[in-house]
Order: structure tokens, then sequence, then C-alpha cells
């Protein structure tokens, strides 16, 4: 597969923090959905918009929607397209009662309460209020509908939130008639074991997080998460209670899976570590250089581990967590995306101005 780009354009531009977007097409028309806050930081009031667009004209807007938790930081929408409705997906943090003299929501995540929400629109007009789901601290990240099941049932991948980061963490499956009744299906990923089996890491990393399902055939689900050094491939077979991962090598936060004609597409955040220069004798130590976030696309195989690069999208400071949505036209795609634009250096996020949403057109070929 081989991917170009042939437009860009900002669809989010008002010196807020617009980041973490998801992008889909329902009913012939474009959703795209992201986080509006002062910063990237856990700062209320954190809410969501969901900007709707013409299939013929996907560069305007025809409507939008906010949602939003009173005193809560909504995180990470996730749209999920079905035939009756359209859902979406998200994290949200809410004070910890313990620490209700803070009067609000601390910087530091462990120190509140995270809890699932979703949503519906059945129209594409008037949206459910977010609703709860999943046990507190368990952050749904994507669902789906098992095409195995005469029903549809979902199934969602979850990731821990646990108290204390240095124990590391789990993924865990639930599973349900829909998003408000799901119940736990089992871990997939015990993000503290590093057993192997016949050279196949069962769980290669610690802190294993934001996994993002897809399903390549009707019996297998896989799954791509980020961990602490990088991004991990999963494949399951139903029942989906036994899971083989693999370490792709890959500096990768993956945020979006796409079915195109010709083959899956993943995009996600490129995190390139940027080594030293060869110290000299007798000179001081030059310290390592700080990491460089871009946004880029990769081709994904079900039975390959690692990820082929295709296209690096314009992105730099704090970027990623893109959105995928296959174009009007068969050999195009749009991926949405945020980006600063402005630093080299991840760790200034909140000292640097607001972050921008932005469109991209690419055409793909096999």
């Amino acid at each position: 597969m081989h991917a170009e780009l042939i437009d860009l354009i900002v669809i989010a531009n008002d010196g807020l923090h617009n980041a973490f977007t998801s992008l889909c097409q329902w009913h012939r028309q474009y959703y795209c959905a992201w986080r509006v806050a002062p910063t990237h930081h856990i700062t209320p009031p954190g809410h969501l918009v969901i900007s709707q667009r013409a299939r013929d004209d996907i560069a305007n807007e025809t409507q939008r929607t906010t949602l939003t938790i009173p005193r809560g930081d909504c995180r990470d929408p996730r749209l999920l397209p079905t035939p009756a409705a359209l859902f979406l997906l998200c994290g949200v943090y809410l004070p910890a009662p313990q620490h209700q003299e803070w009067h609000g929501l601390s910087r530091v995540s462990t120190d509140n309460i995270l809890y699932t929400h979703y949503s519906y629109t059945t129209n594409g007009e008037t949206w459910a209020p977010l609703t709860p789901t999943l046990r507190p601290n368990y952050w749904g990240w994507s669902a789906l509908q098992s095409q195995r099941q005469a029903h549809h049932p979902w199934i969602l991948a979850a990731y821990q939130m646990g108290t204390n980061h240095d124990i590391g963490g789990s993924l865990a499956l639930f599973a349900g008639p829909d998003l408000g009744t799901l119940t736990y299906y089992g871990i997939v990923y015990d993000g503290i074991s590093g057993d192997s089996d016949g050279g196949t890491l069962l769980a290669p990393h610690y802190q294993p997080c934001e996994p993002v399902l897809w399903q390549p055939a009707p019996d297998t689900l896989a799954c791509c998460v980020r961990t602490e050094t990088g991004m991990d491939f999963g494949v399951s077979h139903a029942p989906f209670q036994r899971w083989q991962w693999t370490d792709t090598k890959k500096h990768l936060h993956p945020s979006a899976i796409l079915e195109t004609p010709h083959g899956w597409l993943l995009a996600g955040r490129e995190v390139r570590p940027v080594v030293a220069p060869q110290q000299r004798r007798n000179l001081p130590a030059i310290p390592p250089l700080p990491p460089i976030w871009k946004t880029a696309l990769y081709e994904l195989h079900a039975g390959h581990t690692i990820p082929r690069h295709l296209l690096t999208l314009p992105s730099g400071g704090d970027c990623g967590y893109a959105g995928l949505a296959l174009g009007k036209e068969r050999d195009t795609v749009f991926v949405s995306f945020y980006s600063q634009h402005r630093h080299e250096d991840p760790s200034k996020i909140s000292t640097l101005p607001g972050a921008n949403v932005w469109l991209a057109t690419v055409a793909i070929e096999a």
C-alpha cells in the first residue's frame, strides 16, 4: 500500500487546546469529535465537541454539538458508528471523594476517579447525555460490535487506572448487548507479568494503555496497545480468552484502525527518541535531547506483527490521536489529528499555546 497527502485544512483553531480526535462516516455524514480545554492536562472544564459535516463537503461544518460533565474533564472521544445509532465513548475525570477539600480536580490523574461514559444519537442532531458505564478507574478505550454473534453484542477493551503506576497495569475485555450493560470478560494483558510462551511474549511491557481493537476476521480479534516503551500487537481467536502479544519494536502510540479497499490502515503518534551526539573526550556530558512527536499512517496486517510506515503528516509538538474514515472516493481516506506545530519538546506542553485540529485527505493505492 502507498499513501500520499493531497489536502490539509484546519477545522479547529481558537487558541484553546483542541485535541484527541475521532472521525467516522455515518448515514452519509462525517462526524469529527475532539476535546477542548485550556491545556493538555487535567483541567476542567474539559468538554467534547462533535462536528458534523456533509459527505459532499467535508471541509465545512453543518452542525456542532457539545457534551460536558459539571466539574469533570471529558477526554478522548471515540466515535462508534452502528446501523441504528452513532455512539460516543469517552473518559471523564471527576474529583475523588477523599480530596473534596481541593474543590476540584487534581493535575495528578491518580488523585481523581476516572469513569468511562458514553452517549449516542439516532438522528445525528440530538445526543443523549453522557452516561457512566464500567467500573470506576477502568478506561473503556475502544469497542466494536462482534461479527460472530447473532445479536452483535458489544466487545470493549479497557485499561485499568491504578493508584500506583509502579505496579504496572492490565487490559481487560468487557462484553454485552449494549454499552450500558457490559460485563467483565477477563484480563487479556497483564502488565505485571513478563512470562513467555514458546518465544511469544504474553505481556512484554509494563503500563499497557489505550488499546485499539479491530476485527480482521469474524472469529478473530486483534489489538494494538500503547506501552511504556512503544506498541505491542495482540491476536486472539474466539472465545477470546487467550491472547498472544508481540513487541513491534515501534515507538508508536496507536489511535485508530480502518479497513480500506487496499488493506488495513493504522494511525498513530510516532515517538522518535533523539540520541545525543557522540561524546568527545574531556568535554562535559551532553544530556539526551527530548523525543520528537509526529502523526503518521502505517499499513497493518493481521498476520504480521510489524506495521509498515506509509506517511508522516505535517505535525509537531503536542500532536497525534488521529481518527480515520473512508473518503468519498474509493482511493481516499480522511485523517483527523491535532498538532501544535510549534515545539519539538513535548515535555513543555504545559507552557505552550493551544493546539489545532487538522483534517487531511490522503490518497491510497495498492
